[in-house]
């Protein structure tokens, strides 16, 4: 499921010392330890296989330099496609139970704040040996992946192998390219293979949240609010990531080691409430209409729009990890299907462990042994690294709604409650789209107006009362 990411950028003391506050209230680390940067693996050997023909391009935010992922896509000649993705090969950098496996564990994963972010690895590996930077040859695990004229894959194969890739893109330049019908190499069949594999998301009952980023900038002595929502080369190349986490799943379990990402189907009960937050936030929603329909027709340019899709969260709840052979498989509940993280391993730890597993199992050999003794650790490693980083998130989220609302003290705001509990509640102001708690009686889903009543940028904290 998307999150959304949360940028100041107002360059204040006031501004970073709220930040430096976020940051020691959160125990987040303030650089990485020299001796776990000194026990890096310098210069591993190469593999045999060379992949350096293929023309790899990335796309990635402006300025990223931790590049994990690069991609190449092409037609067949029955209609088909094959799809190359090439996934930063971390696991040779680094020898397991050295201190920097060590650091790499404490941490867990990347977690990505207010003002930059906080690295699972060091700067000096993911943003130089291991990441795929254009014209630098590197070794990844290179996914190679058939799929029919229905965008179904027929034969999947990963090994590693040297790769170059010959150009970093943008999200916003190659949507642009698009849209102008300017230069476009492989770009526009990302969009269709994109699209078709959202289509067979859809028809099997899966959803995704196309929640916008948000941005504060300073604006007139204040602070405004920038919503960037997806675009749709965001939200092909998305897709082809979850098809190579469904079929390094599919892998895992056909091989009968592993771990999958899991997350509990949603309820009646959580639809139920969802229906009601619907009706206040004035969406119709009829009977007949499904989720999935309901989620296509959703712009995150209207405030009540992405008001319902923030909501929308609350039906996927409980996402954790199941170690293949502990029982029977478990699905993961908004892709309807069997899934596991192996695309970002400068990013999450568990990455680079079933990227090393489905390595050996695509050339019908034993996982490395130091791979399959980390399974069972690695659960709660990752369930405390994703804690973390809601943690982390959540206090940005605060930060830059004090940040925006500081100056509007007194001012009176329409929301809708989406929780309601014996004493208070939880609301969503319509505009700006803000959660906050309400220490006074609401109904579930009813439409009310509040009073910001204080704000305390340092505390990251916004009250608001009954109005009126």
């Amino acid at each position: 499921m998307p999150r959304r990411q949360i940028t100041v950028v107002p360059d204040d003391d006031r501004t970073h010392r709220a930040i430096a506050e976020l940051r020691k209230d959160l125990e987040v680390p303030e650089s990485y330890p020299q001796a776990a940067i000194d026990s890096l693996i310098s210069d591993p050997p190469h593999p045999d296989h060379d992949l350096t023909d293929i023309p790899f391009e990335t796309i990635d935010p402006p300025g990223a330099m931790d590049l994990d992922q690069a991609i190449h896509l092409e037609k067949t000649d029955d209609g088909g496609y094959l799809f190359h993705y090439a996934i930063a090969d971390v696991a040779r950098y680094i020898e397991p139970g050295s201190r920097l496996d060590e650091e790499a564990w404490e941490r867990g994963a990347t977690l990505y704040g207010p003002v930059g972010r906080v690295p699972l690895h060091p700067a000096s590996l993911v943003e130089g040996e291991a990441s795929l930077l254009p014209e630098r040859t590197r070794v990844a695990n290179v996914w190679e992946i058939r799929l029919d004229g229905d965008a179904e894959p027929v034969d999947v194969s990963v090994r590693s192998a040297r790769v170059r890739s010959i150009r970093r893109r943008t999200y916003e330049e190659v949507q642009g390219f698009l849209d102008d019908g300017g230069e476009t190499g492989f770009w526009p069949l990302v969009l269709e293979l994109g699209r078709a594999r959202r289509e067979l998301e859809i028809a099997r009952g899966g959803v995704s949240l196309p929640i916008p980023d948000q941005e504060v900038r300073a604006v007139d002595g204040g602070y405004g609010l920038i919503w960037d929502a997806p675009r749709p080369i965001d939200e092909a190349n998305a897709q082809l990531s979850l098809l190579t986490g469904a079929v390094a799943a599919q892998l895992m379990m056909d091989g009968g080691v592993g771990i999958l990402r899991t997350l509990p189907e949603s309820t009646e009960e959580g639809m139920n409430q969802l229906r009601r937050v619907a009706k206040g936030l004035g969406i119709d929603w009829s009977g007949e209409e499904t989720y999935g329909d309901l989620l296509q027709r959703l712009k995150p340019d209207v405030p009540e729009h992405l008001a319902m899709l923030t909501e929308s969260t609350m039906l996927f709840r409980g996402a954790g990890y199941q170690v293949v052979g502990d029982g029977a498989p478990h699905k993961h509940g908004a892709l309807s299907m069997y899934y596991t993280h192996v695309t970002a391993p400068i990013r999450r730890l568990v990455d680079r462990y079933t990227g090393a597993i489905c390595v050996a199992l695509s050339a019908g050999e034993e996982p490395p042994k130091w791979a399959v003794d980390a399974l069972h650790r690695l659960p709660p490693v990752m369930a405390d690294a994703d804690r973390r980083a809601g943690q982390f998130e959540r206090a940005g989220l605060d930060l830059v709604e004090a940040l925006l609302l500081e100056d509007n003290v007194g001012e009176t705001f329409s929301a809708v409650v989406v929780e309601s509990y014996d004493k208070g509640g939880e609301i969503m102001v319509r505009e700006p789209p803000i959660h906050a708690n309400v220490n006074f009686k609401v109904e579930l889903g009813e439409t009310i107006d509040v009073e910001l009543s204080n704000v305390d940028v340092t505390r990251r904290t916004v009250s608001f009362r009954a109005a009126g």
